[in-house]
């Protein structure tokens, strides 16, 4: 008994200290930081605040964090103590002094970004400060309320004001949503209630009945999807309706739309105008953007809480737009990576007055094999072109390169898009390379990182081409590195030759000329000697041979660039690699320029062009503006027209002399791009086979015929090669006139360009009454233009 009694009295000793000197503190130490306070678990929490509720719902507080909050048990989040993962530790709270943190979401969330930096969540505070959710017009009456105001949007979603334009309008439901104090502009708790989870949202069926908002059909708490197309509605919960214009556009069959919740007349406000694609692809081509529906983070696949695109704003035939206006979003989607889609969308639109037909004929605007063949030419979610997948989808990059070691293309999985199912893969919709193809957390910038990259399907110097490790560029290199190289020729059986199918070097293989891995030299003997050096030497880099071809446009991007026209520790142009540095960030923000105005590029650069803004960034740093403005505004016109002339003129002797040598042409717009003269180009098997041209070449002869093909159409696949690889394309065009001109290696190109049919001019030096292409030909001196021996540039 003595001892039952003594048990009682320390437990209610326990109990008054705990209620008289804090949640498992027995007093105030001075000089602790709110960081620094120990927890003391959400059991002790519960035990208070369980009566506490949500000021505008009347839902409790601890219910809330229950259902939804993401922190709730979780290992990473204060070791599953989620309160006080927000709330700071409560050991000296209760009746001491105050939580740490009593309001997490002040400040736009400064508190949660003491974990959310940009590792999975982002950074919300500086992107929410300026987002247009946080300065959103508020409006006062119904429905605009349901969108347009923190109380509105909180408690519509709570009483089911959420759906297509019917449901909005209904005054009866519009009737159930309480009448708040007053109409604020959004804030953390818009969006997240107690705990951080998203808040739950309703609507209500056709019988009148509330029931969840579910347009995504998981019926999960904390579906993105599903919360932010409560305002931003896309699909309407019958999964059935696009909620768009409420007509039905040809194109789209038996898929008819309902009218959005509202702005159903202003087709920038209607998300299905750009990221609905229609699912006959057949039709109109690509649409628009594919949404992961039942993702983890359908919307943040892209964005994040900056929420602001500014379609509307960038229209280039708008008299609103300014390229400050510009944003990621609308440079990626108007880049190639995305098949110029937006491009079309604003041409289609133009400037015509907001209206359901303007609506309609955005939504159906879409891209073909024009602008957007790598995304729409093929079925790329089916079997039969799984191997091509990592580089003509968005799935098929972000598996490959998140670890290119361990990529299993079968197991890519395409269930977002219509019809595809593991059983049969096949969609007619189609991806392009959407953010989450090269990031990891595109609303934080967070690329994936594949290593340096290897390419698998040729060699070079005998082993597989290995290409160097420039951080944020490999991943370009990964796609744009082609898929043959010359030593595939040569590899071919010698027997082969009079029946065997082009050797195809793949398109856009900027990285395979840059870093000179993938042309055909094989021409004549590698350790012939030219001038002071041998044929090997001047067709392959210093780094896959001693004594070869620097690059000072291989360093770009690279610590290599310093020590030059760059001062060393300048830090300018020193990181990202090449591609990054010239198609998309010229700097390092803060570290300067010879432009020091331009911080950065508009949309980060996701344009990819080389316009007046990578002038600024990166060219002036070394080149003059030759003779141009000195801003950098007539760079194309003055420096980078004149050197894509000749060489697409040198490309043009070559098919010339192809076709009246050899009685093959050249078509780029037909498989496989070579047909014997007078046959018809639509039918593949009119290819080319026969190398040796029945007979009239030796199988040695007919490898280099097939290298000189490769060389053309690499280098035509390559519109940029005369830039990323400058002297590499040069002596490639050089060495394939040289040899289709009389099937000899005799520096007999000069001779040739100006003897007929060509009959150009080669004057007293290259800049004295000589035809462009045949300065860019044949080696002569930059500075004085006097002409050099050999004439092999």
């Amino acid at each position: 008994m003595q001892i039952k009694k003594l048990s009682m009295m320390l437990l209610g000793a326990l109990s008054c200290a705990v209620l008289l000197n804090g949640c498992g503190a027995s007093s105030k130490e001075a000089g602790v930081l709110p960081s620094d306070v120990p927890s003391v678990g959400d059991a002790v929490c519960r035990q208070c605040h369980s009566a506490d509720v949500d000021a505008l719902t009347g839902v409790g507080i601890v219910a809330q964090y229950d259902s939804s909050s993401p922190h709730k048990d979780s290992p990473y989040a204060n070791n599953g103590n989620g309160c006080e993962a927000c709330h700071g530790g409560g050991a000296q709270h209760n009746g001491v002094g105050p939580i740490p943190y009593p309001k997490p979401y002040d400040g736009n969330g400064t508190r949660c970004a003491t974990c959310h930096t940009g590792g999975y969540a982002t950074n919300a505070p500086t992107m929410f400060a300026s987002s247009k959710h946080a300065n959103v017009q508020v409006e006062t009456s119904s429905p605009c309320l349901r969108c347009h105001s923190n109380e509105g949007a909180v408690l519509g979603a709570t009483y089911g004001l959420t759906g297509n334009r019917t449901l909005m309008d209904n005054t009866t439901y519009q009737g159930l949503v309480p009448l708040a104090k007053e109409y604020t502009q959004f804030k953390c708790e818009t969006c997240h209630e107690h705990g951080a989870g998203l808040r739950p949202v309703k609507t209500h069926d056709a019988a009148g009945n509330l029931v969840n908002w579910n347009p995504s059909g998981s019926n999960l708490n904390n579906d993105q999807f599903n919360f932010c197309t409560s305002c931003h509605g896309l699909v309407d919960n019958d999964r059935k309706h696009v909620m768009a214009s409420g007509n039905t556009p040809t194109i789209f069959g038996t898929i008819s739309t309902v009218k959005v919740g509202h702005h159903e007349t202003t087709w920038y406000r209607v998300i299905a105008t750009t990221h609905y694609n229609n699912p006959n692809n057949t039709v109109n081509g690509i649409t628009g953007y594919v949404i992961r529906k039942t993702g983890d983070k359908p919307c943040f696949d892209c964005h994040a809480h900056e929420a602001r695109t500014n379609t509307n704003l960038n229209n280039p035939a708008s008299a609103t737009y300014s390229a400050a206006n510009e944003t990621i979003y609308t440079k990626w989607a108007s880049s190639g990576h995305a098949g110029d889609l937006l491009k079309a969308k604003y041409a289609a639109v133009g400037t015509t007055a907001n209206s359901a037909a303007l609506v309609d004929t955005a939504m159906t605007t879409g891209v073909n094999d024009t602008t957007a063949a790598a995304w729409n030419h093929y079925d790329w979610s089916g079997t039969s072109r799984q191997t091509c997948q990592r580089c003509h989808t968005a799935t098929g990059a972000s598996n490959f390169l998140s670890n290119p070691a361990k990529y299993d293309n079968t197991a890519n999985d395409f269930s977002h898009l219509a019809g595809w199912k593991t059983s049969s893969k096949s969609s007619n919709q189609r991806e392009m390379l959407y953010c989450w193809g090269c990031h990891s957390n595109a609303g934080a910038g967070v690329l994936r990182n594949p290593g340096a990259y290897t390419a698998q399907e040729y060699t070079m110097n005998g082993a597989k081409a290995a290409y160097p490790d420039v951080v944020a560029s490999n991943l370009c290199i990964a796609c744009h590195s082609g898929q043959a190289s010359g030593e595939t020729i040569t590899a071919l059986a010698d027997t082969s030759m009079s029946n065997v199918s082009f050797v195809n070097s793949h398109y856009m293989a900027a990285a395979g000329t840059m870093y000179m891995k993938m042309g055909f030299i094989n021409f004549t003997s590698l350790t012939a000697v030219i001038g002071s050096s041998t044929y090997g030497q001047t067709l392959k880099s210093d780094t896959d041979i001693q004594g070869g071809v620097t690059s000072w446009h291989r360093k770009l991007g690279t610590p290599a660039v310093e020590g030059d026209d760059l001062a060393v520790g300048s830090g300018i142009l020193t990181s990202n690699g090449p591609c990054v540095t010239c198609h998309m960030k010229g700097y390092e923000t803060g570290t300067g320029s010879k432009h020091l105005a331009l911080a950065t590029r508009p949309g980060s650069g996701h344009s990819l062009e080389i316009d007046t803004n990578a002038f600024q960034q990166v060219c002036i740093n070394c080149h003059s503006d030759n003779g141009g403005a000195a801003d950098g505004s007539t760079v194309w016109s003055v420096l980078i027209q004149p050197a894509s002339d000749k060489f697409q003129a040198a490309l043009t002797v070559a098919t010339s002399l192809l076709h009246n040598n050899f009685n093959i042409d050249y078509d780029s717009a037909n498989y496989p791009y070579f047909f014997p003269v007078g046959v018809d180009h639509t039918v593949r098997t009119n290819g080319v086979t026969d190398w040796t041209r029945s007979g009239a070449l030796t199988n040695a002869q007919a490898k280099k015929l097939m290298g000189a093909c490769f060389n053309i159409n690499m280098l035509s696949r390559e519109p940029g090669a005369y830039i990323h690889a400058r002297t590499y394309s040069q002596r490639l065009l050089y060495d394939t006139i040289d040899f289709l001109d009389d099937k000899a290696m005799n520096m007999s190109v000069g001779a040739t360009l100006v003897a007929a049919p060509f009959s150009y001019t080669k004057g007293t030096d290259a800049n004295t009454g000589t035809t462009p292409v045949v300065s860019y030909l044949l080696n002569h001196s930059h500075g004085t233009g006097a002409w050099s021996s050999p004439e092999r540039p």
